[in-house]
């Protein structure tokens, strides 16, 4: 097997309830030729402590602990001590699926002209119950002209060599910055593949930026997809489609739950 390195990013702010499983997530991985770089604002709740913990732990290769400007500057920050060939970042309330490196690794050394990996997101709430798979869509990179964000972040994998062709992220976006990102990369004529290997959980509960300020996150997205897409009218048909369905099933859930 090519021993292939992943770069992981984790920005934190005030998740201590998750952090621990978020971090968990990665360092329990059976594929080991990994990086962890943790960039935490200064968090208030107790994270910091929580994130002290792995200082030393071999694959935690940079922890950095100072005030941001959010989750964006955090991401550009810690990408900049990146030093695998495969990039992807894990927000520090979502974690990864177990064996999803190996899983990964081994999908990029079967398709080395692959530039990025997408594969199925599941959805759970505060208690990692699960919810729902993420209905993404296996779009080519022409129709990203045409629909919304079609693929989750937590299960995405890139090329580091892709990364800083488009010129890595966004510094002036706050909420839809994997969207963006991801949008540059089929115009830039990546070559996205589809995987059914489920790689990672998206975790919906009231804190998170998804629940607690979608609007602020959808106004950003419209903005993005009507920069990058040519074709606004149909392409905001689409938008709120797809958004329809995925808010559906999350409100569905946490009606269920009492958490909504």
């Amino acid at each position: 097997m090519s021993q292939l390195k992943i770069s992981v990013v984790m920005p934190s702010y005030n998740q201590v309830d998750f952090i621990d499983e978020a971090i968990q997530s990665v360092l329990t991985q059976s594929y080991q030729n990994y990086e962890l770089i943790i960039v935490d604002g200064l968090s208030t709740d107790g994270s910091v402590d929580k994130i002290r913990k792995y200082e030393n732990h071999p694959n935690v290769t940079k922890l950095i602990i100072e005030k941001d400007k959010g989750q964006t500057d955090a991401l550009h920050k810690g990408f900049q001590y990146c030093t695998g060939e495969i990039f992807t970042w894990l927000n520090s309330d979502d974690v990864f699926s177990e064996n999803a490196f190996r899983s990964v690794v081994n999908v990029f050394s079967e398709f080395p002209g692959i530039d990025v990996l997408n594969g199925e997101l599941d959805v759970i709430d505060d208690k990692s119950n699960w919810v729902a798979v993420w209905p993404r869509k296996k779009i080519t990179n022409r129709e990203w002209l045409h629909y919304p964000q079609a693929i989750g972040q937590p299960s995405t994998f890139f090329t580091s060599k892709l990364f800083k062709k488009v010129g890595g992220i966004n510094a002036s976006l706050n909420y839809a910055m994997d969207y963006d990102l991801f949008f540059r990369f089929a115009l830039s004529g990546a070559r996205f593949h589809f995987s059914d290997l489920h790689l990672a959980k998206f975790r919906v509960h009231g804190q998170s930026k998804t629940m607690s300020l979608p609007y602020k996150f959808w106004k950003e997205e419209i903005n993005v997809f009507y920069k990058l897409s040519s074709k606004k009218l149909f392409s905001r048909f689409y938008y709120w489609k797809f958004r329809g369905i995925f808010s559906s099933i999350v409100k569905q859930h946490l009606l269920k739950s009492r958490k909504f």
